[in-house]
């Protein structure tokens, strides 16, 4: 057989109601709209900023040196996320078990800076980082029953962060402490998340959920700054992608 005769084999038999049954099964009543409310604890591992000095004039110290490495580690607290989605379940299912499901997704998180390290020295950090996100999300409720009392899904979406930082730090050995370098800034980046639950209908079109989830944030950028004195003068440009693990709950209301 030519490789054309075997395409328009495989297209012919793809095309069949038969195939077409096979991988998908349309139920429109299946379609509907929802809602959903969720919150839960952020669990983000230590982040390693890196970026190369630049300074302003009169940075004091080894970093106001142009060209010196930098490396800023940020040790944080385990913080919350909360957020909401609206979406629709789709009118069909695949493979006659999963069941697909779009949703806009709002959530904001927040963390507090406990621990630091300055290029591997001894210093005490303080402040505060947080994200606004906003995701497409693509999740398949796992379906084998009209009468299931516990539903499983998997999924995950793309969008966007938006990352806000105020952390300041000094030396350990300071006799009076202050911040004398901060690392602070605005970014918008890139992020993505995989996540799998399981939900259980409890009565009104109404369904509580329990979620765990992995998200990254690629190549968030900050500045670190020296603030001595109550100046405000530019050091260098930083960066790191960032992981965050989050288990949630919320509840879901279907239209």
């Amino acid at each position: 057989m030519s490789v054309r005769a075997f395409f328009l084999a495989a297209a012919a038999l793809s095309s069949t109601p038969a195939f077409a049954e096979g991988l998908f099964n349309f139920e429109p009543a299946q379609s509907r709209a929802y809602f959903a409310l969720f919150g839960g604890g952020n669990f983000t591992p230590d982040s390693f900023f890196t970026g190369v000095s630049n300074p302003a004039p009169g940075v004091p110290g080894p970093t106001g040196i142009a060209g010196a490495p930098i490396t800023v580690n940020l040790d944080y607290e385990v913080g919350y996320q909360v957020g909401g989605a609206v979406g629709v379940s789709m009118p069909f299912k695949y493979w006659k078990v999963f069941h697909p499901r779009l949703e806009v997704e709002v959530s904001y998180a927040d963390l507090q800076v406990n621990d630091g390290a300055f290029n591997g020295g001894d210093q005490i950090f303080e402040g505060d980082q947080s994200t606004l996100f906003v995701f497409l999300n693509n999740y398949s409720d796992i379906r084998w029953s009209d009468n299931q009392r516990f539903v499983p899904y998997v999924g995950g979406g793309l969008g966007v962060a938006f990352v806000d930082a105020d952390i300041g730090y000094f030396p350990a050995s300071a006799t009076t402490p202050g911040a004398t370098f901060a690392v602070n800034g605005r970014d918008t980046a890139f992020a993505s998340h995989i996540a799998a639950g399981v939900s259980a209908p409890f009565g009104g079109g109404a369904e509580a959920f329990v979620e765990g989830r992995y998200t990254k944030i690629y190549s968030a950028k900050l500045e670190r700054d020296f603030v001595g004195g109550g100046a405000d003068l530019f050091v260098a440009d930083l960066s790191d992608s960032l992981n965050e693990f989050t288990a949630m709950a919320g509840v879901r209301w279907r239209f």
